[in-house]
């Protein structure tokens, strides 16, 4: 209950933070009278909300799309309801979820209050950072990505028996792959820094047998296999 409780105290500071930081600093379009376009008239935001706008109205002319195309693509679901600040939900989320896949691994190895202070000093008092969930990056979907990426792990349960693979353990994989092909649809660059992460996974599906020194080639081959299959699709 009291983790939990801190949890949510400090998702509530995260976003009161970007309340205020999005209120108050002057590159937010509309928040400087002299300068009202804000970070539209730099040049990479600038071209997001072009795909944007372009997206919103189905309009898929490569001439409109500098970027890829996954974080205009969930703008543009934005943009008719804010169209001024079409990235605002999707930055937020990356950082409260990023936040709490950085708790839960966190609480398996330190205190609740040495991962406050962790947040507090390099996340929560470092304006450098944080203002980069403020300013529309596309990294943002990276984050979400990877967060995802690693609450999958710490959630997976290894598998019990080597010569079977249930549903659970056949879509998982799959997942997982698709959630990292997606990195191609954003920023292929991140793809490579993934690597670490499929071996993690396939590690931990197979933990007990690998501790034990018996090597699951089987299963870990339909892992593998799964894993890459996902990615494609994601990829695709």
């Amino acid at each position: 209950m009291k983790k939990t409780t801190s949890t949510l105290l400090l998702l509530c500071v995260a976003t009161i933070l970007y309340m205020g930081i999005y209120l108050n600093y002057s590159a937010v379009p509309g928040n400087n009278t002299q300068y009202p376009e804000g970070w539209w008239g730099w040049y990479d935001q600038g071209q997001y909300l072009k795909s944007v706008k372009a997206f919103s109205s189905f309009n898929f002319d490569p001439q409109n799309h500098r970027y890829l195309p996954l974080y205009a693509l969930i703008g543009a679901g934005f943009y008719a309801l804010i169209p001024n600040h079409p990235f605002f939900f999707v930055n937020l989320f990356a950082l409260l979820y990023g936040i709490y896949v950085f708790i839960q691994v966190s609480d398996r190895y330190l205190s609740r209050i040495e991962t406050s202070l962790i947040l507090l000093i390099s996340l929560y008092a470092n304006f450098t950072i944080f203002l980069q969930y403020i300013i529309p990056w596309n990294s943002s979907v990276t984050v979400i990505i990877y967060s995802l990426s690693l609450h999958q792990l710490i959630r997976l349960q290894p598998i019990q028996d080597d010569n079977k693979h249930s549903k659970k353990h056949l879509l998982k994989p799959i997942l997982f792959g698709f959630l990292i092909g997606l990195l191609c649809l954003i920023r292929p660059i991140d793809v490579p820094a993934t690597f670490g992460l499929f071996l993690a996974y396939v590690y931990l599906s197979h933990r007990n047998q690998i501790l034990a020194k018996k090597i699951p080639v089987k299963t870990a081959s339909k892992s593998i296999f799964l894993l890459v299959f996902g990615f494609l699709l994601g990829f695709s």
